[in-house]
């Protein structure tokens, strides 16, 4: 969660002085700020934030415009991860790697399932994390990130 990462912050990144800070976190709007204001005040890391990876088979056809998003619950996956996670990034300066798209894409062209992907109702197993990985590394390596075939 972000209010315990932005805690942890000031004694296990910031004296690191780290170039690039990848951030994967749950956590709601103000203290995902915090987090982020505090790390681009204390470092001068290049941050990468990352949308959450899927829960649900359902999550795979969810809306993603911000513009039909605008009005509906603040609370929910798609609003977080397409309204408020990019505003939020933008204004700390940072990036945004679309690591829930990727997995959409990489489920829908390996015939998988979310739960295939993940160890529990929440985490990744070693195939969703691999799919994590390879989503942040095509963002870092490329502006249009593609699943292998």
């Amino acid at each position: 969660m972000t209010d315990r990462l932005s805690q942890a912050c000031d004694y296990d990144v910031i004296p690191a002085q780290p170039d690039l800070v990848i951030l994967h976190a749950y956590g709601w709007e103000s203290s995902y700020d915090t987090l982020l204001r505090k790390l681009r005040q204390g470092t001068t890391a290049d941050i990468l934030v990352q949308r959450d990876h899927l829960l649900k088979d359902s999550e795979l056809m969810e809306e993603t415009d911000p513009a039909r998003l605008a009005g509906t619950n603040p609370a929910t996956w798609e609003y977080k991860n397409y309204v408020w996670l990019p505003r939020i990034a933008e204004a700390n300066d940072c990036a945004v790697a679309d690591v829930r798209g990727y997995w959409k894409r990489y489920c829908r062209v390996r015939w998988r399932f979310v739960h295939d992907l993940l160890a529990d109702n929440t985490h990744p197993n070693e195939e969703g994390n691999r799919v994590m990985a390879e989503a942040v590394l095509a963002y870092l390596l490329t502006t249009t990130p593609t699943v292998p075939v």
